[in-house]
């Protein structure tokens, strides 16, 4: 699609990525990051993502870009994101798309001006919004203030939403999510 926003919804286990006006996300895959084992030049086409890693988990190292809702690490963070937008999105050029990322609100400051310093540098979008979760929940369902509660693979949080905004000072947040639930069960 010509210069539409490219959507990104980052978790710790699950990724959705798609165009903005489309009614379902064109990749949904697993976080994971596979660096190939026996090359020490790496191009873009050399990643895999998703479930591409888990088939062929002998050729690749496997790295977590995302860990407990945070960015572990940038250099694995943009590789995961230029391997989604070549393979995933098949959008050869990002410099004619703005970009919305959802980033989980307990991110500093400083990982958020880390990731819009590889947006705009490294991606050279035309636009970047640091969107968070709990209020595009809220836009999605045409609604602008509420509670959301979000509970994913690593973490459970609570965040209030007036008018549009988040108010980080009020939110709560739970270490505990799908993955700690299901290792009890087990």
């Amino acid at each position: 699609m010509e210069h539409a926003t490219l959507v990104i919804d980052i978790g710790t286990s699950t990724t959705l990525a798609g165009y903005g006006g489309e009614s379902e996300p064109a990749a949904i895959l697993s976080t994971i990051l596979g660096k190939p084992r026996n090359s020490y030049e790496y191009s873009n086409n050399d990643f895999a993502v998703g479930s591409n890693v888990i088939k062929m988990a002998s050729q690749y190292s496997v790295r977590y870009p995302i860990e407990n809702r945070l960015i572990s690490d940038f250099d694995d963070f943009t590789c995961f994101l230029s391997t989604i937008f070549s393979q995933q999105l098949n959008c050869p050029q990002i410099n004619t798309h703005p970009i919305l990322l959802t980033l989980s609100p307990f991110e500093p400051t400083s990982t958020k001006e880390t990731v819009l310093q590889i947006i705009m540098e490294t991606f050279k979008a035309p636009a970047f919004y640091p969107a968070s979760t709990a209020e595009m929940v809220l836009y999605s369902s045409g609604i602008t203030s509420g509670i959301v509660i979000d509970s994913g693979e690593a973490g459970t949080y609570a965040m209030p939403v007036f008018e549009c905004y988040s108010i980080p000072y009020y939110s709560g947040k739970l270490d505990i999510g799908g993955r700690h639930v299901t290792d009890q069960i087990k």
